[in-house]
């Protein structure tokens, strides 16, 4: 990681002050990290066809709500590139995932949806490689202490299901009484699941940014990446001043 060109100042934060920027981040790459975000969901979308066809509308529904968090690993990818300048195109995002993708990587990723520290392994594992070994140790190092946001998953999911239920209530409020719409069970569950693939999409970018930025700063106050930039900058001044004075 080169520190010398990263787009935000590196220092310590609290976990509140990392999701702000996460948002602030967000709003500023929204268009490409939502393009990743779908991009990640057509490649679930043949899965979830499948599964359709045999599973009833709620539990298809259910089984959406488990794996939506896994278009955020394009998105995940791709920051991890962007924060320290290096802005990739689609094309090439896809390109190098792919070169990286592994079976066992593939497994990890997928096992660790429900890990409360979600967001640390999987930047772990996308942009850090570290070796099989040293995986646990590093997640548990990550995760130790106060300032490293576990509630964050939760309260994404939570937030994501408030909205869509509120969406739901302002669409149902919104049709005539004189339409007098008696939706079924099936319909009912493809209305929501329609809403919260919406509500979830348009989120996805916002939860992905927080996530990644918990990581960047639980990593700058164990390797003090802050400190070690100032170091940089002092050297530098110092050198130039030095060769003025010859």
């Amino acid at each position: 990681m080169q520190l010398d060109r990263v787009v935000v100042r590196l220092r310590q934060r609290t976990v509140w002050q990392s999701l702000d920027l996460g948002i602030l981040l967000a709003q500023r790459w929204y268009g490409a990290l939502l393009a990743l975000w779908l991009t990640g969901l057509l490649a679930l979308l043949p899965l979830l066809v499948a599964v359709a066809f045999w599973m009833p509308a709620w539990e298809l529904l259910v089984c959406f709500v488990l794996v939506q968090p896994l278009p955020e690993i394009l998105p995940l990818f791709w920051m991890g590139r962007a924060l320290f300048g290096e802005r990739l195109s689609l094309r090439e995002t896809l390109s190098r995932f792919r070169a990286q993708l592994r079976l066992s990587l593939v497994l990890r990723l997928l096992l660790s949806r429900l890990h409360a520290f979600r967001y640390f392994v999987w930047a772990v594992l996308l942009l850090e490689t570290p070796a099989p070994g040293t995986i646990k140790a590093r997640i548990a190092l990550l995760g130790r202490g106060r300032n490293t946001g576990a509630f964050f998953p939760a309260l994404a999911l939570l937030m994501t299901l408030l909205l869509t239920f509120g969406a739901a209530q302002i669409l149902f409020a919104l049709v005539p009484d004189e339409l007098d719409l008696n939706l079924g069970s099936m319909q009912l569950a493809r209305t929501y699941g329609l809403l919260y693939v919406l509500v979830a999409a348009l989120l996805g970018p916002f939860w992905v940014a927080c996530g990644f930025m918990l990581y960047i700063s639980r990593r700058v106050e164990l390797e003090a990446w802050d400190l070690e930039l100032g170091l940089r900058t002092l050297n530098a001044r110092l050198r130039r001043e030095s060769q003025g004075k010859q």
